[in-house]
């Protein structure tokens, strides 16, 4: 009887497995559920099953949230073009709880920001 090969991963299915096994090494667990890796990554525990199994690739919200913890070869590996790397802490700040700000504050940033991020109020 002979033995099948295992069907070929898909490049970003092959990549998130390494990093499910990093996770586990990481954990210094031998085999964490899937939906511990989930909650780590801040996806739903089904797409990222899905994603494991090759049936689906995430899309771009998703490829977002991933690159925050895996890095932005997801934007590579899914055919996104890459977004911009942001570096700068206060930047990054923003970037990270933009979601979570109410409409007003989020307004007020965007005014700051077109009048090229000079001050209207206050000192600095």
């Amino acid at each position: 009887m002979k033995l099948e090969e295992p069907p070929e991963m898909a490049p970003f299915q092959e990549f998130l497995f390494q990093k499910y096994a990093e996770f586990a090494e990481m954990r210094h667990k031998i085999r964490p559920t899937t939906s511990e890796f989930a909650r780590y990554l801040k996806v739903k525990h089904t797409s990222l099953d899905h994603w494991l199994g090759g049936g689906r690739e995430p899309d771009l919200a998703n490829a977002v949230i991933l690159a925050k913890k895996l890095g932005p070869r997801v934007y590579e590996l899914l055919g996104f073009p890459p977004l911009y790397e942001i570096r700068d802490p206060k930047l990054l700040f923003i970037f990270n709880i933009w979601e979570d700000l109410d409409d007003d504050t989020r307004r007020r940033a965007e005014e700051i920001i077109s009048e090229g991020g000079r001050r209207t109020t206050g000192t600095r």
